[in-house]
């Protein structure tokens, strides 16, 4: 059996993140950890009845980039970036992991920037 604290304060020892109190690392630790276990419920549907929604305007405000210099970084039309954040494009997977990956998401909180919903 191990003892999930005590693994966990011997990896803050190792790792001494910097300003964050080893009760402060177990909190983040706890919380993300947990937060792999929250239930968002998604609709189970067919293509042609949902539709994909994204937070991409609220997310690349809080990056402080452009979303010309998101585009470029990620090698996209910055047109195309416009369509895709207004809605009127739906990306591809490799698009919006790199998108993803240049907001600095990680990939398991894909659902807090993509998102489905009924079509109207």
């Amino acid at each position: 059996m191990i003892d999930l604290p005590a693994d966990i304060r011997e990896i803050y020892q190792q790792v001494q993140p910097r300003g964050i109190s080893e009760s402060e690392f177990l909190l983040l630790v706890a919380e993300e950890w947990l937060e792999c276990y929250q239930h968002r419920p998604c609709p189970v549907m067919s293509r042609g009845r949902v539709a994909l929604k994204n937070n991409l305007r609220e997310h690349i405000s809080a990056s402080g980039m452009t979303q010309k210099e998101i585009a470029r970084s990620i090698g996209v039309n910055p047109s195309y970036l416009s369509e895709v954040v207004s809605g009127h494009y739906e990306p591809s997977i490799r698009i919006v992991l790199l998108l993803l990956a240049v907001l600095k998401v990680p990939p398991a909180k894909i659902r807090d920037v993509f998102y489905l919903v009924p079509a109207d």
